[in-house]
This record gives C-alpha cells, structure tokens and sequence, in this order.
C-alpha cells in the first residue's frame, strides 16, 4: 500500500473501496462485464470535490489506517478486505469508532429484467465476519418518505439532504438480519448486535435511511440508498458527522471545519448558529415546497388533460383538416382556439 506522511494537512482522509477513478480507463465494448463492473464501481465517485469538501480520499492499494470514516468497505479478499482490516485496526489503536457509510441496493438495475418470483430487487449490507447484514427491498415507484422526528442533528441534517433528491430516486425498505452458518454440528445463527435507528420512514414506518451502531460502540454505520449526491454525503460527513462523532479527526488533520466552541467568541458563536439554522431552514423548505409542486401537479394533470383534449375535439369537428397547433400560433388562431380554452378551463 501507498504510504502517506504524517504532516497534517488539513484534509480527513477517507476510505473508499474502489481504485481511483482518475486512473481508471473505461473499457471499450468487448470487454468483460467484470471490467465493466469494476469502472462503474470508481466512475461512481468520478465527481466529488473532495479537496474543497475538506477530505482526502484513500482508494485501494492505499493506507487506510489513519482514515477517520470508510464508504463502502469490502471484507472480501482482493477487493478491499486488506483497506478494511488496516481502516478498523487503526480506528481501534485510536479508541475511536469506526464510522462508516454503506449504500443499499443498486440504483440502475435494469428495470426490464426477468423478475423474480420471490419478490422485487433487494439489497445488502452485510457486517464483517458474516455477524449478520441489513437488507434491504426496493420500493415501488412514488413511494413517499419522510423524516424521523426527534433526530440529533447530524442525523436530522442527512435525512433533509437525501430527502431532496430526485423524485425517480429508488428507496429500498430496510431490516436487520442475521447470518446463518452450516457447519459440520448443524447451522449456526449470529445475530447481530447492535440498534438500528430511522433517519428516514417510507409510509409504513420503515426505514429508508438509518443509522446502526453495535453494542460495543465500536462501529457507527449510516446505511443510505444507492443513487445519491456524493457531493453532498461527502460534504455532511465533513461538516456533521464527524464534529458529532469523532472530532478528533478533524483536530489531527487541522481542518478548517474544526473550531472549538470554547475558544469562539459570543459573536462567533451566534453567526455560526445562524448560519446553521439558516441551512437547515433552506433544506426543510426546498422539500416542503418539492412535495407540494409534485402534489399541485398531480392534481392538475387529469383536469390539464381532459380540458385541451375537449377543446381540441371541438376545433376538429368545426374544421375536419386540424391537425394541432402550428408551430407559430397566429394571433388569429390564439383568439379563436387557445383563448376560449383557456376561459373554458383556466389550467389549460
């Protein structure tokens, strides 16, 4: 592995179990479906301002012992498992937890695929040394989330940045599951330990988006779905989950996002308060008013429709040739069809 020196930079390194994407070539057409697999897995991160995010990323064959957070550890030899293991040990020595974040399911399955007979596309994270995993099963399309309340606010703050994503983002249902070993004295449960809390809830009250941490506080999971803005879980990370969990990572590295409360003054201390509630304000309104268009446009689609439909029916029975509007509407044409159109229903 890739060795790193010890000054500080002011960047947190962070795990990320893919090579560099920098260094990955997309492979041409004829190439495997491992190939293919394996850019698609780096093309994933191909985006992130990780320098102005305030991170450094640690990819695969590169130290992760000091790492203060992983994305998507792997526990399988060849792709990962080393990173892990370094990435948890170092943690360890540290007495510190070791935080983590793990996507649910894949985003872009090919939705015209075969379906199972065993219900719809699901996903899985599993925990190391085969304890368990939660699972997760994908959602049907329009299925409404919403937030837990009572949250700390770095869960509160994930949950409003990932309820803004896009409406024909997937969500996948999630539960904890144990792991059943055969062995040559029969099967072995392992269940796992720990508490899953709900950041996110779909209708029936489970969870989209949570976080787990083991009995023994040793590891911190947050569990997002697949298909999400890394610009702004990396930036959440930084800036929440970190100075919440584990602030002594950003006091290693000297970052910029670290400011201890008692050194701030009264004046410091109440912009920075603001300038917090501020965003939280803006996140919570951008997803109040994203329901609210959605909701205006459903209702007005049906009334939309049936309307121009009528009116175009009545303009093709007065003149048999109509074939829709023209391309540059006369102002004959607006006064004659789309004005009466309008009258008749004010949506259309």
């Amino acid at each position: 592995m890739a060795a790193h020196t010890s000054v500080p930079n002011g960047l947190v390194p962070v795990h990320i179990a893919v090579h560099d994407p920098a260094q990955m070539e997309e492979p041409d057409p004829q190439a495997s479906d491992y190939a293919r697999k394996r850019f698609a897995a780096s093309a994933k991160y191909a985006g992130i301002s990780w320098t102005e995010h305030g991170a450094e990323p640690r990819w695969l064959d590169m130290d992760t012992s000091t790492c203060a957070a992983a994305i998507n550890p792997s526990q399988f030899s060849g792709h990962g498992a080393d990173e892990y293991a370094r990435f948890l040990s170092g943690a360890a020595s540290r007495g510190e937890p070791a935080l983590i974040i793990a996507t649910m399911g894949t985003a872009d399955d090919d939705e015209d695929r075969v379906r199972s007979v065993f219900g719809r596309p699901g996903g899985r994270v599993p925990f190391r040394h085969f304890t368990g995993a939660i699972v997760g099963e994908r959602l049907l399309a329009g299925a409404e989330v919403s937030l837990v309340p009572g949250l700390d606010a770095a869960d509160r703050d994930l949950g409003l940045r990932l309820l803004n994503r896009p409406a024909s983002a997937p969500w996948w249902a999630m539960t904890v599951q144990a792991s059943a070993l055969e062995g040559p004295r029969g099967t072995t449960i392992r269940e796992p330990q720990g508490e899953l809390v709900p950041i996110l809830v779909d209708s029936l009250g489970e969870p989209v988006v949570a976080r787990w941490t083991s009995s023994d506080s040793q590891q911190i999971w947050y569990v997002i779905p697949d298909g999400v803005d890394w610009n702004q879980v990396v930036d959440w990370l930084i800036q929440r989950a970190l100075p919440e969990h584990l602030p002594a990572a950003l006091r290693r590295v000297r970052s910029r996002h670290h400011v201890d409360p008692a050194l701030e003054t009264p004046a410091e201390t109440q912009a920075r308060s603001s300038l917090e509630a501020l965003e939280r304000r803006y996140l919570e309104d951008k997803a109040r008013l994203g329901d609210e268009l959605e909701r205006a446009r459903q209702e007005a689609e049906p009334v939309r429709a049936a309307c121009c439909t009528a009116a175009a029916a009545s303009w093709k029975t007065r003149w048999p040739w109509y074939c829709g509007p023209p391309a540059s509407p006369s102002p004959i044409w607006t006064r004659n069809w789309a004005a009466p159109c309008r009258q008749t229903c004010s949506p259309c």
